[in-house]
Order: C-alpha cells, then sequence, then structure tokens
C-alpha cells in the first residue's frame, strides 16, 4: 500500500510515533492535545483520538485525563524501533541498487563509503 492511500490515522499515527523514536518528543514530554493535533492535521477529533488510542496500545504514550498526554515509551522498545527503522532504510537502499543491476559486492562498496563519510 502506497503511503498517499494510507488512512490519515495511519499516516498521523506513523509521524507521530517516528517523531517519539526521533527523539523529537523525548520520554516525558507532553503531546498535543487532541484538539491541537486535530487543528495541526486538519482532521476529526475522532481520528487524532483514534491516533492517541493506537499510540497508548503500542506503549508509545501515556494519556492522563486533566493532565495531558506524555511520551511513555521505555528506552528499550524506542533502541528497537531505531533498528527496525535503519534496517527497514537499508533494506529499501538495497533493493533499490538491486534494481539498478548492482552487485552484492558493488553494494558493499557503496555502503562502506557512505560509512566512511560519517563524523
Amino acid at each position: 500500500m502506497l503511503k498517499d492511500e494510507m488512512p490519515l490515522y495511519i499516516r498521523i499515527k506513523i509521524q507521530i510515533r517516528n517523531a517519539i523514536i526521533r527523539g523529537e518528543y523525548p520520554l516525558g514530554s507532553r503531546l498535543p492535545s487532541v484538539r491541537e493535533l486535530s487543528a495541526e492535521f486538519g482532521c476529526s477529533l475522532i481520528t487524532t483520538k483514534r491516533v492517541y488510542r493506537d499510540l497508548s496500545r503500542e506503549g508509545y504514550i501515556l494519556a492522563s485525563q486533566g493532565m495531558g498526554t506524555f511520551v511513555h515509551a521505555d528506552e528499550q522498545k524506542i533502541a528497537k524501533d531505531k533498528e527496525r527503522l535503519v534496517t527497514e532504510a537499508i533494506v529499501q537502499a538495497v533493493e533499490f541498487g538491486n534494481r539498478l543491476n548492482y552487485s552484492a559486492d558493488q553494494l558493499q562498496v557503496i555502503f562502506l563509503n557512505a560509512l566512511s563519510r560519517l563524523p
């Protein structure tokens, strides 16, 4: 399924979850209210409530009535998710290289060259 074909609530959920994983919302930080999130994405309150409900069930956030919604994911979960995201990106790059007819050895050289550019 293409990203544009995904339901809006899934796209919003992925965006918030990835922001948590990247550290844009650190552990314990307060997330926008349901109303603020709804206004930001131009969607219904029902959509944003569903996003927060799903993220809560997945263990990323904790909603406290009257207090707000806070990042609650543990460091182990975040580390595992970071690894998953990097692995997915590498797999996509390898598949792209494969479509361009690069061999495994050529892709390895490209990967090692990319690594050598890191600070």
